[in-house]
């Protein structure tokens, strides 16, 4: 159970980078001005999720304490970062798109299955 769990959260953590990375590529891709192809090329916040999200990932693989740690950290801060931008940008008249909701379910899920008891033991490598 432990193990199923541990990949669970994997699995939404890859999806999760897969989502910001798509987001920026989907963007270069279906512009056809040069200029948003720079634009979304220089967004160095993006690629650090996705890096960070690669590299918790596989420490989560090989069940590292630092990696529970970086995931508990980063979600918390993704969550803060887009609950700040929300709460600036829209007002309960006017709610944020469905990708808003879906980044923030999935990181609260991730979050959620790695503060199960099993997965914090099973990373105490």
């Amino acid at each position: 159970m432990t193990a199923a769990l541990r990949y669970f959260a994997i699995s939404i953590l890859l999806l999760y980078a897969w989502f910001v990375a798509s987001d920026s590529l989907l963007n270069v891709g279906l512009s056809d001005v040069a200029v948003s192809l720079r634009l979304n090329l220089v967004r160095p916040v993006s690629w650090l999720i996705v890096a960070l999200c690669l590299i918790d990932a596989w420490g989560l693989g090989k069940r590292f304490a630092w990696a529970w740690w970086l995931g508990v950290v980063g979600a918390l801060v993704q969550l803060a970062r887009m609950g700040w931008w929300v709460a600036h940008h829209h007002s309960l008249s006017q709610l944020p798109g469905t990708d808003v909701w879906l980044a923030a379910a999935m990181l609260l899920s991730f979050l959620v299955v790695l503060l199960v008891p099993a997965v914090r033991r099973a990373c105490a490598r």
